[in-house]
């Protein structure tokens, strides 16, 4: 009986934000088996697989397991303090991410204290989980107060935000009537499509302000708007505008009773910068070319333009174009051509004992470099390919002993022709007239020499 193992595996969400899930597992020999390192108030499906040396079993039946919750390991987010009037201050926050809340939230607590008085404890106050706003009241005028919030759940309170300050308003700010127009608008171009407008808010500070409407378009204002609902922000950009163009823009100041005056604002955005002219690709440098044989050669180069980390590999968008040729000099010298996508390549089917010229350039994009600095380089020698052409066989007059023969070097030599030798023996042979055969045999004979003579020939 071969050995059993179990595949633990569980599935759980990969994001506590998102419908996903993520599958594990483990590996044990054991009828039992503790998971650890766990996420808080999480539901897990877990299930079992038996397997041995023959492969897996058929699954358990899968089981669905929620970790306990924790306290809070994170604080409300989003938290934003401002005054509502003389004695009341506006708290507004969003609740910890829900990785963060490790249970459900039954409940927040605000405490608030005086800003640098030392002996005011403060107060705290509890609001339900499901609320995002609490308004604290009973305050002082024109006083500076400190706030921060935890979150809680069943466990216990999270941690807490840091402090946040707030100053209340020297008298209650009516809203029976529509903020007052804003004091100042200023306009600057930020690029050729965007526009920066700054601000601050109207001069009677006795009604209230709940937000500004920022208007703008080309020619006339308010064809877009955009509500600020920041009481504090003096500032803002507008974006995907046309360049060289006029913009009117707009602000006004708005409440419970409506939009106040607006005020007014023109500006052309700037021209759009002429496009750069493209970089020239500098062409390849330090040119080689290294013999490999009688029919290849290697050839290199340096790209001072390759960025390290594509010198091995080449870079996707980049390639190199090598021409050569063999004719040096000619008019119509014939190039051929080669890619390559990294630095080096080898060029094949090449003739031996042939000088050829090598150049490159960089292509990339639709640019490309100039041709680098050119290279010569000559292939190996190899043996002829082909037999010594045009031998003739002439009978010298006057002596019936000795002949001349005279051949021209073979048409593919493959390099200096050095000598005429074993096994390329020339054989000159016959019948005598007593029915015997006669052979004779010239070696080592120089590369150059065309003619050769055998004097040891009997006589018919």
């Amino acid at each position: 009986m071969q050995d059993e193992e179990y595949i633990l595996l569980t599935s759980f969400p990969s994001n506590l934000q998102e419908d996903t899930s993520v599958e594990r597992h483990v590996v044990t020999p054991q009828l039992s088996y503790e998971l650890t390192g766990l996420s808080h108030f999480t539901l897990y499906s877990i299930w079992v697989v038996a397997h041995n040396g023959n492969g897996a079993g058929t699954t358990s039946q899968e089981l669905s397991v929620q970790t306990l919750s924790d306290k809070p390991s994170e604080p409300p987010a989003n938290v934003t303090v401002e005054p509502s009037g003389a004695t009341s201050i506006t708290v507004k926050w969003q609740p910890p991410s829900r990785r963060g809340q490790n249970g459900i939230i039954t409940g927040y607590k605000l405490r608030y204290k005086k800003k640098d008085v030392k002996k005011d404890k403060g107060e705290t106050v509890t609001t339900a989980g499901d609320r995002r706003l609490y308004v604290i009241t009973g305050l002082n005028k024109s006083t500076t107060y400190q706030i921060k919030l935890w979150a809680m759940n069943v466990n216990g309170s999270g941690p807490a935000t840091d402090w946040f300050s707030a100053e209340t308003f020297s008298q209650d700010l009516g809203e029976f009537t529509v903020p007052d127009i804003p004091a100042s608008l200023k306009a600057r171009p930020g690029g050729p499509s965007s526009i920066i407008v700054s601000w601050t808010p109207p001069a009677d500070q006795s009604i209230m302000v709940r937000g500004f409407t920022l208007g703008w378009g080309k020619g006339v204002p308010d064809e877009f708007v955009k509500q600020i609902l920041d009481v504090k922000q003096r500032s803002d950009e507008i974006t995907g505008l046309e360049p060289n163009s006029d913009y009117v823009i707009s602000l006004r100041a708005f409440n419970e009773m409506g939009d106040g005056p607006q005020k007014y604002e023109s500006l052309r955005t700037r021209n759009e910068p002429p496009p750069q002219a493209p970089k020239v690709l500098i062409p390849p440098m330090g040119l080689k070319s290294e013999v490999l044989s009688p029919y290849s050669m290697r050839i290199s180069w340096i790209d001072t333009t390759l960025p390290d980390q594509f010198q091995q590999h080449g870079e996707e968008g980049r390639h190199y174009l090598v021409r050569y040729t063999h004719l040096l000099g000619a008019s119509n010298p014939r190039y051929k051509y080669v890619n390559a996508n990294i630095t080096s390549v080898q060029i094949n089917d090449l003739r031996p004992s042939t000088q050829y010229e090598f150049t490159v350039k960089v292509v990339r994009a639709k640019k490309e470099s100039e041709w680098s600095m050119i290279v010569l380089n000559t292939t190996q020698e190899a043996a002829p390919a082909s037999a010594p052409r045009d031998l003739t066989v002439v009978s010298k007059e006057g002596d019936p002993s000795l002949v001349n023969l005279n051949w021209q070097p073979p048409k593919s030599a493959n390099g200096q022709i050095s000598a005429i030798r074993k096994p390329a023996v020339i054989f000159l042979s016959g019948i005598t007239k007593m029915g015997s055969n006669i052979v004779s045999s010239f070696a080592h004979l120089v590369g150059d020499i065309l003619q050769a003579i055998d004097n040891n020939l009997d006589m018919l």
